[in-house]
């Protein structure tokens, strides 16, 4: 096609064009069809996603805004397109959209709870980047039980794919509870630094003793940058699994774990490891040899002084991931995923109010040799608690003293035991 400049009249006319090559030219009734004249607008998603909020379907939807433009051709997409946008495999998070809907949420759950908090960040293009939050009951929780924090965000629960973070802990009954969540926008050390940040903030700067993570080096330095005086273990569970993939032999691979759960002293455990590389000739073993580098992350002998209330594996995290997941679809939107998610959390609370109210109304049941001191227990400690000492007090009972031996100096007694029926 070539324009020319009518220099009489002052306008451009086309002196010659030629169809080779070009397309049919679309009727004014159908220029609504083509690509270029369709596009869904955020204004638009916003106006959808807040019918699909109140059940309304997006077929629905869309005659909606079909009717308030004035017809199909005056809406500007077709249904398609509005269907293509709104399950986009990993849709981007617009402030006026899905994310909106979720901060006016949250916003609501603020009102009902003045102790909620919730905090997020945007890229440089407006759209959401991470989001934490915890109620008022996690604050409680973290200032009574965050000795120990269980940190891991492997579980994607929604259209987005964003990480799920939870941060969870141990409470007096043995239960699991959740200190805070967070979305993330992805899994590097800079995500993880905001998420820690965000998360110390919203508990007015406490931190816990110690940290329990999956092995994730990025998380690692994120804890070693913020939280420099806490004790961090990597997970004994994914240390398992390792083992299994890295060493050939049932008992090679039992000798290896005994070496992460034995009770040794340093110097103890520094002998047998090398018993142990020795007699099975692992010293060329790259897997092996890496994991002696960070034996201090992972080996019971090296906890000896620190204080994890018998936590050991992020098991706990998983465990409230598969919980909050339950009736939670990848599919589903922020907004459908935060109340589904907060109802989940009241069950699981409602589980720990019920164990609170059967350590404080029902006597333990008393029935071994040293019954004086399990029922000094059953005062003390919670239902769950007494179990697991009543357990101890029973395998007491197994041993028998063979022999006392008083120390010249000090005064102690050193005692012998052996087990019924055994050998001295």
């Amino acid at each position: 096609m070539t324009v020319k400049l009518c220099k009489d009249r002052g306008v451009y006319y086309v002196s010659e064009f030629t169809t080779f090559h070009n397309h049919k030219l679309a009727k004014p009734k159908h220029r609504h069809f083509m690509r270029s004249h369709r596009k869904v607008k955020d204004s638009d998603i916003a106006a959808v996603t807040a019918m699909r909020k109140v059940s309304v379907k997006t077929s629905c939807a869309y005659e909606y805004l079909v009717h308030a433009a004035g017809g199909h051709e005056f809406v500007g997409f077709t249904i398609k397109d509005l269907y293509n946008k709104l399950n986009k495999g990993h849709a981007e998070v617009l402030l006026d959209g899905d994310a909106q809907a979720c901060v006016t949420w949250m916003n609501m759950k603020a009102m009902r709870d003045p102790q909620f908090y919730c905090f997020f960040s945007v890229d440089e293009f407006g759209r959401l980047a991470n989001l934490f939050w915890r109620d008022g009951q996690a604050l409680v929780d973290y200032n009574a039980f965050g000795e120990i924090l269980i940190f891991d965000s492997t579980y994607k629960s929604n259209i987005y794919g964003k990480p799920l973070a939870v941060l969870v802990g141990c409470n007096n009954h043995r239960a699991t509870v959740l200190f805070g969540c967070a979305l993330l926008v992805d899994e590097t050390e800079e995500t993880y630094m905001w998420l820690l940040t965000s998360f110390l903030t919203s508990m007015y700067g406490k931190k816990p003793c110690s940290v329990v993570t999956d092995g994730d080096e990025a998380m690692r330095n994120a804890i070693f940058h913020l939280l420099p005086e806490s004790r961090h273990r990597n997970c004994t569970w994914h240390i398992g699994k390792n083992v299994v993939s890295n060493l050939k032999g049932a008992e090679t691979q039992r000798e290896f774990s005994h070496l992460i759960f034995a009770g040794l002293t340093i110097e103890e455990w520094e002998g047998r490891w090398q018993y142990f590389v020795s007699m099975n000739q692992l010293q060329n073993n790259k897997w092996v040899s890496s994991m002696y580098d960070k034996r201090d992350r992972w080996a019971e002998a090296f906890f000896r002084e620190n204080f994890f209330g018998g936590i050991c594996s992020t098991q706990r995290c998983e465990g409230m991931n598969r919980n909050l997941k339950v009736g939670i679809g990848r599919s589903m939107r922020l907004y459908e995923v935060m109340p589904r998610m907060e109802k989940t959390i009241a069950r699981i609370r409602n589980r720990i109010a019920e164990d609170d109210y059967r350590s404080e109304h029902f006597e333990p049941v008393c029935g071994t040799h040293m019954r004086c001191l399990q029922e000094e227990v059953g005062r003390i400690f919670t239902h769950d608690i007494f179990l697991l000492i009543k357990d101890q007090i029973n395998y007491e009972s197994k041993f028998v003293v063979v022999h006392r031996e008083e120390h010249p100096t000090t005064g102690m007694t050193l005692l012998s035991v052996t087990q019924y029926g055994k050998p001295h």
